[in-house]
């Protein structure tokens, strides 16, 4: 079974190769522009890793009954909302500062994301 879905994706990747089309690649999204777009990404980006992060926390803590779920689900949803926070809003910044998105944006991006992670 497994080695006919191997077959199968080699087979697709030849004929794509040999007709000389490329494959379509995705939709990039838009670059950062201002220090307004770098605040409304990390924002954006601690609300959603944070809530969930929270939601994850608190019913896990419920579940197993442990004291304090509500105050379990925000360490957890402040710590790892700071962490996605500081890697997107890291990247909206190197996006600023060069124009447009590379590999330094996300060198940039990685920095500040581990330094959002470190415990002062």
């Amino acid at each position: 079974m497994a080695a006919s879905a191997v077959l199968l994706y080699v087979a697709s990747a030849t004929s794509v190769l040999a007709s000389g089309v490329a494959p379509a690649s995705p939709p990039s999204l838009p670059i950062a522009r201002n220090l307004g777009d770098v605040v409304k990404s990390s924002a954006s980006s601690f609300a959603l890793v944070g809530g969930i992060s929270f939601l994850w926390s608190a019913s896990t803590a419920m579940i197993k009954r442990a004291p304090g779920p509500v105050a379990l689900g925000w360490q957890s949803a402040q710590r790892w909302g700071k962490v996605s926070a500081g890697f997107a809003g890291g990247q909206a910044l190197g996006q600023v500062f060069r124009g447009v998105d590379d590999k330094w944006c996300s060198m940039s991006g990685a920095v500040f994301g581990g330094a959002a992670a470190g415990e002062w």
